[in-house]
């Protein structure tokens, strides 16, 4: 057979972690005893390992981001809420909206919805406290949708405590950036595995000959992926001159038609 080739080195994260846990799984059906393909392979597996915790580390910095900014729009619609209620011709609902929406305005001044993180979030904590108190809860049971719309701060909250301590999960484990594990990944894999098992291949060595093909037929599925991105990159490119070509033409064109215009 052909020689194996190398991973191509524009191939993405997700398509090089798939990659690593396909050439561990053909290693795992197979009884190697040749050491640098072992050591090899060790390294591919935890390589594996900490592109799928780095991967996790973003997404769950995207759920902190997000969970903070439902808060935020939580807490905005409170306001809203109360001043709708100050509107209302009752004496009573006004005077209660009025007594809420002055200790919301505290945090508002203080810019609780464009704090950092962690700061908003105690400020937050804050002012749920402040809203459990005997007095606050008569005045919430007589408005309209404020008990709902304060429920929903807290459960905003809750979920950005949760989004946090996934993310502080991760932190311990000591990921680090998926793309810093990239080149590593691929030199161990092109400057290791595949020259030794391209030898065997040509020595016809019964020991490592089946996992060498499996390892030719994972790289190429991979290494195809990418050519085909590539390629249909490049048309979109094309296309794009082309269009953009056929206008300037037709912008001279007119040009030549309309010299006054």
């Amino acid at each position: 057979m052909d020689r194996i080739q190398g991973i191509k080195s524009s191939i993405r994260v997700s398509e090089l972690t798939s990659l690593c846990a396909a050439l561990g799984r053909s290693y795992e059906s197979k009884e190697i005893t040749r050491k640098i393909v072992n050591d090899a392979m060790k390294q591919i597996n935890d390589y594996r390992v900490l592109l799928v915790n780095s991967s996790t580390q973003e997404k769950s910095s995207v759920s902190l981001s997000s969970a903070d900014k439902v808060r935020d729009s939580e807490i905005s619609a409170l306001n809203k809420i109360l001043i709708g209620c100050e509107n209302m011709k009752n004496a009573e609902i006004k005077e209660s909206a009025k007594a809420l929406r002055s200790v919301l305005s505290r945090y508002l001044k203080d810019k609780i919805t464009s704090k950092t993180n962690e700061e908003g979030s105690g400020m937050v904590m804050s002012l749920l406290n402040d809203f459990s108190s005997a007095k606050m809860q008569e005045y919430i049971a007589k408005l309209p949708g404020v008990a709902d719309s304060i429920d929903a701060i807290r459960e905003a909250q809750e979920n950005y405590i949760k989004a946090r301590d996934s993310k502080s999960d991760v932190k311990l484990n000591k990921s680090v950036s998926a793309s810093s594990v990239k080149a590593d990944v691929i030199k161990v894999v092109n400057e290791t595995l595949v020259p030794v098992l391209n030898v065997a291949l040509i020595e016809n060595d019964e020991s490592l000959v089946d996992f060498a093909r499996s390892v030719s037929n994972e790289i190429a599925s991979a290494n195809a992926k990418v050519s085909a991105r590539a390629k249909s990159s490049k048309k979109k490119a094309s296309d794009e001159s082309a269009k953009k070509e056929k206008a300037d033409d037709k912008s001279a064109e007119n040009a030549q038609t309309n010299p006054s215009a």
